[in-house]
């Protein structure tokens, strides 16, 4: 039965380490069982660590993918199932004898299965990717070197191969149990797991194409945007106007605005230049302006010059700009989301507000920052030079180590929205303020005589102005 290790303390598990008390055999036991090895001439190298099964992926050049599952040893602690392990490379020394010493690596493989409580594997140190770098221990000769005995006997394998020796034992490792181990600093801990928190601009550096088009607008926000749409371009006509998006009370608001505007109803039926106005009151011209006006050709009249009108429209046009923006901004978003996704990382996001330094002063003022949250991965710390203790600090630095070392180079392919989401409520809202303070407005009856007292007063400043 497979006995595991489910739990222990960081501080137990450095000291196994270090104490190498989860190893059930040591260096010296080796050496003993492969005294005879030695003495021919051969030289051995004992690695203590720990073995896992990994997913390898292989992409041919005819564009199909091949996995495959693999046991691999490293010296370091990854998160997950592991099996303490060894790794003994039995190597040609400078000068080896001719001696048959096969029957003691097969005899050393036995007793260390027996002894260990383990399972020995004998590899190649180099073999090609996608190959199998396993040997069968029946086919092989250790006589002068190492020879295969198979369909090319007397084939030379290599010049060193590896017995991998697994104890049939395992422990397991959580991502927080690595970080403790590790003194990582990490940005949280949610139970078992740590997780970093990288913002926007970080990751699409670190992913998308120096070239990618789009790449700076994602980085620096939605402001940067506006350049890309005028707003005259967003300016309704008549028609639309009072179909969309004016509701029923701001265009009888609207009416009431061009009546005050034209000062009488006279004027504003000679604008209209529509007979069967004459004679209506104020509520009934309304109804027949919205009802019964063939293609709204008065309207169209009465609004070509009012200020008022255009007003309503620059409002309505800064709205739908607006709106527009924040929708072709968030399908950039959307788009790089994708893209994250399709690289590999799970994340969710979290915005953070932070104190920002003014550049043009001393002051800082409040941002909203959107982060990444991703959760940690072993691919980080699966490189064979990794060094875990003497490199890092924290686990933002390792993400950056490791993800600087792939081949990312994405472009953004937004799907950029024909139009924004306007929220037709405020918008009502905001143009119901402006027409009602418009008709509210009254503008105060200047006196001549004071406007004549005024610009006379006027003169007589300038006039009184000493000359240089």
């Amino acid at each position: 039965m497979i006995k595991k290790y489910l739990e222990f303390i960081n501080e137990g598990l450095k000291e196994d380490v270090e104490e190498h008390s989860l190893w059930k055999l040591s260096e010296i036991d080796f050496t003993n069982y492969l005294q005879d090895i030695l003495d021919e001439g051969y030289e051995i190298d004992v690695t203590f660590g720990f073995s896992r099964e990994v997913t390898k992926t292989l992409w041919r050049y005819n564009g199909i993918i091949e996995t495959w599952k693999e046991t691999v040893f490293s010296e370091n602690i990854f998160a997950g199932v592991l099996n303490p392990s060894y790794q003994i490379e039995i190597s040609e020394g400078d000068k080896i004898g001719n001696g048959d010493v096969t029957d003691v690596i097969k005899f050393a493989k036995d007793i260390i299965e027996d002894e260990g409580d383990s399972t020995v594997t004998l590899k190649r140190v180099n073999n090609r990717a996608g190959s199998s770098s396993i040997l069968d221990i029946n086919q092989i000769k250790v006589k002068g070197g190492f020879f295969a005995t198979d369909d090319n006997d007397g084939f030379k394998i290599d010049d060193k191969f590896i017995l991998l020796v697994i104890q049939n034992n395992t422990i397991e490792i959580t991502p927080k149990d690595l970080a403790e181990y590790y003194n990582w600093e990490v940005d949280e801990i949610k139970g078992d797991d740590i997780y970093i928190h990288i913002d926007l601009e970080d990751l699409a550096s670190a992913l998308l194409s120096t070239n990618s088009e789009w790449k700076d607008v994602l980085i620096k926000g939605e402001d940067d945007l506006e350049n890309y749409y005028d707003c005259v371009n967003y300016i309704p006509d008549t028609v639309s106007l009072f179909d969309y998006p004016l509701n029923l009370e701001n265009k009888k608001l609207a009416i009431k605005c061009l009546i005050k505007e034209n000062e009488t109803i006279e004027n504003f039926i000679d604008v209209a230049d529509n007979e069967e106005l004459k004679g209506l009151s104020e509520e009934n011209i309304i109804i027949y302006l919205l009802k019964h006006d063939r293609y709204y050709s008065s309207l169209k009249r009465l609004c070509e010059d009012s200020d008022i009108i255009n007003d309503i429209k620059n409002t309505i046009a800064e709205w739908s700009r607006s709106a527009h923006i924040t929708k072709n901004y968030q399908d950039l978003v959307n788009e790089f989301d994708r893209i994250v996704e399709n690289d590999g990382f799970k994340f969710t996001k979290i915005v953070k507000t932070e104190k920002i330094k003014s550049k043009y002063s001393l002051d800082y003022y409040d941002e909203e920052i959107t982060y990444y949250v991703i959760p940690f991965s072993n691919e980080w710390i699966e490189a064979d030079d990794w060094e875990p203790m003497e490199r890092h600090e924290r686990l933002l630095d390792i993400f950056d180590d490791w993800v600087g070392e792939q081949d990312f180079n994405d472009k953004l392919k937004p799907n950029f929205s024909d139009y924004g989401d306007v929220d037709d409520k405020l918008v009502n809202e905001d143009i119901k303020y402006i027409l009602e303070r418009y008709l509210e407005y009254k503008p105060k009856k200047i006196d001549k005589n004071q406007l004549n007292l005024f610009e006379e007063g006027v003169k007589q400043t300038y006039l009184n102005i000493p000359s240089v």
